[in-house]
C-alpha cells in the first residue's frame, strides 16, 4: 500500500519538474523577445522587478 503512495508521489513530483522546466524555457522565450524588439518599458519593469527580487532575497 506505502508503495503505491511512495510510486503515486514520485510521478507528481517528476509532473511538476517537468512542468516547471517548460514553463521557465517559456518564460525565458518570451523574455529573449521582448528584448530581441527592444520594448524598453518591458526592459525597465524587468529591471526593477529583479532588482525588487534582490531585496527580498537578501533580507
Amino acid at each position: 500500500m506505502n508503495d503505491k503512495i511512495i510510486k503515486s508521489e514520485k510521478n507528481e513530483i517528476k509532473d511538476d519538474a517537468i512542468y516547471n522546466e517548460f514553463y521557465i524555457k517559456d518564460i525565458k522565450s518570451k523574455i529573449r523577445k521582448y528584448i530581441e524588439i527592444g520594448d524598453e518599458k518591458f526592459i525597465r519593469a524587468l529591471k526593477a522587478l529583479l532588482r525588487s527580487n534582490n531585496d527580498d532575497t537578501q533580507s
